[in-house]
């Protein structure tokens, strides 16, 4: 699976969430995260990339502390291939993988 770096949206919601890293990484795992916590500072720092299950997990744990605070979502989901695949195959041959 290719990795991409944080998307700035992902940074800001952080920053909303008024969480320290170590309560986010918390978050985060609890959810399914499997990255340790200094791979969630590097990440949020924009010096290292995650693939999109693991970003998508640190997104689950940013915008439910966002919900917990009375704001909408911020941070953005990454699209699976698998999951764009399957609604329109034919439509998606030669984009890259983003899964």
């Amino acid at each position: 699976m290719p990795a991409s770096a944080v998307c700035p949206l992902t940074v800001i919601a952080w920053r909303l969430s008024a969480l320290p890293a170590r309560d986010l990484w918390g978050r985060y795992v609890a959810l399914g995260g499997n990255r340790p916590r200094a791979a969630l500072d590097e990440y949020l720092a924009g010096t290292a990339a995650w693939n999109t299950s693991e970003h998508n997990a640190l997104t689950q744990a940013l915008n439910e502390r966002l919900w917990d605070l009375g704001h909408p979502s911020l941070a953005p989901y990454r699209e699976l291939r698998a999951d764009r695949d399957a609604v329109a195959p034919e439509v998606h041959e030669g984009w890259p993988d983003t899964a």
